[in-house]
């Protein structure tokens, strides 16, 4: 834990979590930040969710929207990786071209690791709790990924992390061992 304190005491990072809605990504995200913190490390966490409450409610969900999102996002990422903070960023990222054009951006300015959140979508639907998918499949949700907007699988991530066969802790030591890896 020493070696990982000092890394990341002295070097920004961006932790992108790509996934289906309700794959695991904040969930994840959220069981990182507070084993970071457990060793003295202060992680920021950038949220889809809490991004679109504030700096993004003036956005839609169709593609440009999506893409615009996620571009504040990065920017946001982008400032506070430049300052050596480490960044834990929760996005569904749905597209392939997107996550390319993250990774190629962010990797300037800092180190940057690729995690899709891999699962099912019969299993995203037994975690939804807000009957997203339902509501989707019904036609009362637009452009839902997974349903009716496109999910590309992954191609370059860093690490797969697969929530269906393995519990959010499972996966989130794989992660921390993982970046222990990199170091």
């Amino acid at each position: 834990d020493k070696v990982l304190h000092d890394y990341l005491s002295n070097n920004g990072l961006v932790i992108w979590f790509t996934g289906l809605p309700k794959s695991g990504k904040s969930t994840i995200s959220n069981l990182v930040s507070t084993k970071l913190e457990n060793i003295g490390i202060k992680a920021e966490q950038l949220d889809s969710k809490i991004l679109r409450k504030t700096i993004s409610k003036d956005l839609g969900f169709n593609k440009e929207d999506r893409n615009q999102n996620i571009s504040r996002a990065m920017h946001i990422a982008k400032m506070l990786t430049r300052n050596g903070a480490i960044v834990l960023s929760s996005f569904i990222t749905p597209y392939e071209s997107q996550r390319n054009e993250i990774r190629k951006e962010l990797e300037k300015h800092g180190n940057f690791i690729e995690v899709y959140i891999k699962s099912s979508i019969d299993e995203c639907k037994k975690r939804d709790n807000e009957n997203l998918y339902k509501k989707a499949e019904n036609g009362e949700i637009k452009q839902f990924t997974g349903i009716s907007d496109p999910f590309d699988e992954p191609k370059s991530q860093d690490i797969t992390l697969n929530t269906d066969k393995n519990s959010m802790e499972e996966c989130t030591k794989e992660l921390l061992k993982f970046i222990q890896t990199l170091i």
